[in-house]
C-alpha cells in the first residue's frame, strides 16, 4: 500500500510539474477575458443586415425508412460555417489564442431560423446544441448542430422488388422569410455519408443536393434508396423465369407425348402460384402496379396459348383427311428451300402405320412449321416481356 503512495507522489513530482498547471490557468484565464470581450454586445442580430452568406453541409450518420408509412427519418450532422466581423480579436492581445468554443445560445446563429420545410412533425425537426460552436480570430464561425427530420416519400413500385424512393428534404426560413441570410452549399456536393449509406433493408444509391434560389434560399436534399431485393429476387423473379423456360422447353417435345401437354399446365399452375407468393410479400400501397406483375400476366397469355395449340396440333397430327391446297403448297416450299433447317422438330418421319399416308405425311411435316412458327414467336415475345419487365438493380438501369 505505501510502495504504491510513493509511486504515485512520485509520479505527480515527476512528470506534473507545476509550471504546466499554471500554463493551464492561465490559459483558462485568458480565454475566459476573451469570451467576456467578444460576447460584451448584443450578438443576437445577424452580423449584416443586408446579407450573411451561411455555407451548409449535410453529413448523414443513420437513416430508416419505413416503407409501411412511406415515411423516410435520417440522423445529420449539419455544418454550418458564417462570417461574423463583431467576433474578430487580434490573437496577440490575448496571449495567441486564435480560436474559442462558446455555446451557440451566446450568439447569433441561424440554426434557430432554418426549419425542415416538407416536415411532417416538429418533434422531428428539433436541432440538438449539444455541440458548441467554434470562433476563430478572423469572426468565422463553425458550429454543427445533429437534428433528426422526417419526410414523406410517395412510394414508386413499378420496379419492384428492385424499387427505389426519391426522398427529398427541403431547407429553409418557412413562412415570413430571412432575407437578410442567404444560405449555400458553396459549390459542393452539400451531402456526405462516409459508410452511413446502410440501412436496414434499404441502402441509399445516391444522394444529391440543389439550390434553389427564389424569394428565400431553399436547400433540397434528395436521397435515393434502394430495397435490399436478393431474397424477393430468389422467392418470384428467378422462379418465374424458370417456369418460362418450362413453358418454352415443352414446346420441343412432340405434340402426341401427353408430357408435353402435363408441363404445359404444371407452368400455368406454377404461375398462380408465384402470384399468391407475390400478392403475400408485396407491399400493399403505392399507385403503381409491378411490372413483375405485368410480365406474368403476359406469360400466363403465352402458356395458355401454348397449351391450345398444344390441342389443335395433336388434333391436326391425327387427321388423315387430305390437307387443302394451301397446306400442300406451304409444305412442299419449306421442305425444298433452305428454311427446312429453320425447323427444330419435325413429325414428317411416321411409324409403319403411316408410312404410306401421304396425306398424314402433309399434316405432319405442317405441325412441325407451325410449331417451329409459334416457338420462334413464344421466343421473341419473351425476349420483349423480360427487357420490358423483369425487375433490375437501380445501378444496372443507370
Amino acid at each position: 500500500m505505501w510502495l504504491h503512495v510513493f509511486f504515485f507522489i512520485f509520479f505527480i513530482n515527476t512528470f506534473v510539474h507545476p509550471s504546466c498547471v499554471r500554463d493551464d490557468q492561465r490559459q483558462k484565464n485568458w480565454e475566459e477575458k476573451l469570451t467576456k470581450a467578444i460576447l460584451c454586445s448584443n450578438i443576437r442580430e445577424p452580423p449584416n443586415k443586408n446579407l450573411t452568406t451561411v455555407v451548409a453541409h449535410f453529413r448523414l450518420k443513420t437513416f430508416n425508412y419505413e416503407e409501411d408509412e412511406e415515411l423516410f427519418y435520417t440522423y445529420n450532422w449539419i455544418f454550418f460555417r458564417w462570417t461574423d466581423p463583431r467576433l474578430k480579436w487580434n490573437p496577440v492581445d490575448y496571449d495567441g489564442i486564435n480560436q474559442i468554443i462558446v455555446h451557440p445560445m451566446d450568439i447569433w446563429t441561424p440554426i434557430r431560423h432554418v426549419k425542415n420545410l416538407k416536415s411532417i412533425d416538429e418533434d422531428t425537426d428539433n436541432f440538438s446544441f449539444s455541440l458548441f460552436c467554434q470562433i476563430s480570430s478572423d469572426g468565422t464561425v463553425s458550429c454543427i448542430p445533429r437534428v433528426l427530420q422526417a419526410t414523406v416519400c410517395t412510394t414508386n413500385l413499378k420496379n419492384w422488388p428492385y424499387d427505389v424512393q426519391n426522398c427529398t428534404f427541403i431547407f429553409g426560413f418557412g413562412r415570413g422569410g430571412k432575407n437578410d441570410v442567404f444560405l449555400t452549399f458553396n459549390s459542393t456536393r452539400g451531402i456526405s455519408a462516409l459508410g452511413a449509406e446502410y440501412g436496414n433493408g434499404w441502402d441509399i444509391v445516391n444522394f444529391e443536393s440543389r439550390e434553389i434560389h427564389n424569394k428565400n434560399t431553399e436547400l433540397h436534399l434528395t436521397y435515393i434508396v434502394e430495397r435490399r431485393a436478393l431474397g424477393l429476387v430468389c422467392m418470384i423473379v428467378i422462379p418465374a423465369v424458370i417456369i418460362i423456360v418450362l413453358t418454352m422447353t415443352s414446346l420441343f417435345l412432340d405434340v402426341r407425348d401427353n408430357n408435353r401437354l402435363y408441363f404445359l399446365v404444371f407452368s400455368l399452375l406454377s404461375h398462380f402460384y408465384f402470384l399468391q407468393a407475390i400478392s403475400e410479400n408485396l407491399p400493399h400501397h403505392g399507385p403503381d402496379t409491378p411490372r413483375i406483375l405485368i410480365f406474368i400476366r403476359s406469360s400466363i397469355f403465352v402458356t395458355v396459348t401454348a397449351i391450345l395449340l398444344t390441342l389443335i396440333l395433336k388434333t391436326l397430327r391425327k387427321n388423315t383427311v387430305s390437307p387443302p391446297l394451301w397446306v400442300i403448297i406451304t409444305t412442299d416450299y419449306v421442305s425444298k428451300n433452305c428454311l427446312r433447317y429453320l425447323i427444330f422438330v419435325t413429325y414428317q418421319d411416321e411409324t409403319n402405320d403411316f408410312s404410306e399416308n401421304t396425306a398424314n405425311r402433309n399434316w405432319s411435316y405442317f405441325v412441325s412449321i407451325v410449331n417451329a412458327i409459334f416457338i420462334y414467336s413464344f421466343f421473341v415475345t419473351y425476349q420483349i416481356l423480360f427487357i420490358q419487365y423483369i425487375p433490375k438493380p437501380w445501378t444496372a438501369l443507370t
